[in-house]
């Protein structure tokens, strides 16, 4: 059995041969047996790969500046302190260095290509003339920084992608201040707005009674504004109790960093809706998720 994969990413399989074992074969050649079995389960896993990142969309008239490849799928990186300079998601996984471009400069992660020319050109022109600092000083993220502990950080966020939840508002930044085992060529992701999204009450709809009640609250089906299909709502009842409120901060934060996690296997949460308890009472956070 052979395979080999074609210039359109796909794995064919040649087979040849009766399958039958050779009496008196020896052990060294019985080893090496396994040697095409293998090398076609990684062309196997190379197609899945390709398959994933083709479902996640082409950055048409991207390069990217680690591997020169044109038109790349997947995630795309985009450095905010070079002009014009973008990563693949495996050059980025991989750390490289390029043109001007040095460890430690933050990235902008564009998980779904930008198809309007004019945003594209206009992204650009914002990085270029440094203008996202006076832009996004006012935004609120539900985490403080590792640096001067500000909480909440306002501005940019910049989440380092080697330290696990370690942040630095846009002073200890540019200061270059490090802590604990975070060091200034760890790699930094810009992140200008929370990940959590904060929706109205007349952003979202109940649509069923209660499918499930547990020792925190309950659990819907609704319909949320910008989401054609139905989604779960958690329901969860805070009094006013300071234990509650720290808790409810605890919890957000969790959700929060949950949110950065890109995995199938953890539930993906859209965001939250903080209301009045009924009679006035505390209140209701409603979490909507997947």
């Amino acid at each position: 059995m052979g395979q080999e994969i074609s210039q359109d990413g796909k794995v064919v399989i040649r087979l040849s041969g009766s399958g039958k074992k050779k009496t008196g074969e020896p052990e060294e050649n019985k080893k090496s047996d396994l040697g095409p079995l293998v090398n076609l389960l990684k062309a196997i896993q190379k197609e899945l790969a390709i398959t994933k990142l083709k479902g996640m969309g082409m950055n048409v008239g991207i390069k990217c500046d680690g591997c020169s490849d044109q038109n790349f799928y997947g995630y795309r990186y985009k450095c905010l302190i070079c002009e014009n300079f973008d990563f693949c998601g495996q050059c980025f996984e991989e750390r490289k260095t390029a043109k001007d471009h040095e460890l430690g400069h933050p990235f902008l992660l564009i998980e779904t290509p930008i198809i309007d020319k004019e945003k594209e050109k206009g992204l650009a022109d914002i990085i270029k003339k440094n203008k996202l600092k006076d832009a996004l000083k006012d935004t609120t993220h539900e985490t403080k920084c590792a640096a001067c502990k500000q909480d909440p950080l306002m501005g940019i966020r910049y989440k380092c992608d080697d330290c696990y939840d370690y942040d630095l508002c846009q002073k200890c930044f540019e200061e270059g201040k490090t802590s604990g085992d975070h060091i200034k060529t760890h790699s930094l992701l810009a992140i200008f707005y929370p990940i959590m999204q904060s929706f109205k009450k007349e952003d979202y709809k109940l649509v069923s009674e209660p499918m499930g009640k547990g020792c925190f609250g309950c659990v819907y089906k609704a319909e949320l504004k910008g989401h054609s299909e139905l989604i779960c709502c958690k329901e969860i009842t805070l009094t006013n109790d300071p234990d509650d409120k720290l808790n409810l901060t605890s919890f957000l934060q969790e959700v929060t960093l949950s949110q950065e996690l890109k995995s199938n296997y953890i539930v993906k949460y859209y965001g939250y809706s903080i209301e009045p308890g009924l009679d006035s009472k505390g209140v209701r956070l409603m979490l909507f998720m997947e």
